[in-house]
């Protein structure tokens, strides 16, 4: 993954694949941790009886970063976009499972308003953040680490002015600090599109 201390750098990166048609996210095991794994997500642990006040705390990773919104004019081929809300920051905590057949989740969402480049007010952008942790079923336990095949999926579901789910399986190095990916779709009947980033650097 890329990561760009620039919004031109950081986008042109991005937009390679970020556009392709709406994706068959199951068939493509992007929802394993509700689907393809038959997973469940896993409770909060609870002091043992009559044990201490707190059992050993589950591993968790910080996740930190940043969401920046955009519009892009495709009017005659589609040139960079330009940033709307840039750098709202995010801060999450994502507890890891350890047990095979389950996951954790750690989720964020955002409004975004923007106006087209004629200056006509727009419905707001919705954004959903997912980002899930899974301990696949069948993972080797080891002395170190109870569950060592754990991995990470980030997805971004867009609402309201735009619609469109966008998704990635990722290990642990993608997705911390925090996961880097783009995700937009065109305005309805119009050759503009409208979108969001996540980045680890201030745009």
């Amino acid at each position: 993954m890329i990561v760009a201390a620039a919004l031109p750098l950081l986008f042109a990166a991005a937009f390679a694949g970020a556009f392709a048609p709406p994706l068959d996210m199951e068939r493509l095991g992007l929802w394993a941790a509700q689907a393809d794994l038959g997973a469940v997500e896993a409770p909060a642990p609870a002091p043992e009886a009559g044990g201490p006040a707190a059992v050993r705390a589950p591993r968790s990773l910080s996740l930190r970063g940043f969401s920046s919104s955009w519009i892009q004019d495709c009017t005659a081929g589609c040139g960079l976009p330009a940033g709307v809300k840039k750098n709202d920051p995010v801060d999450l905590t994502l507890a890891l499972p350890d047990v095979p057949g389950e996951f954790r989740a750690a989720k964020f969402s955002r409004t975004y308003a923007f106006q087209t480049p004629g200056g006509g007010a727009q419905p707001p952008l919705q954004v959903a953040v997912s980002v899930y942790a899974v301990c696949p079923r069948g993972a080797p336990a080891s002395a170190e680490d109870p569950c060592p095949g754990r991995y990470f999926q980030a997805q971004i579901e867009l609402s309201g002015a735009a619609a469109a789910q966008c998704g990635a399986s990722l290990n642990e190095a993608d997705a911390a600090p925090f996961p880097v990916m783009t995700c937009g779709a065109f305005l309805s009947g119009k050759p503009l599109r409208v979108g969001v980033s996540l980045h680890r650097v201030p745009l």
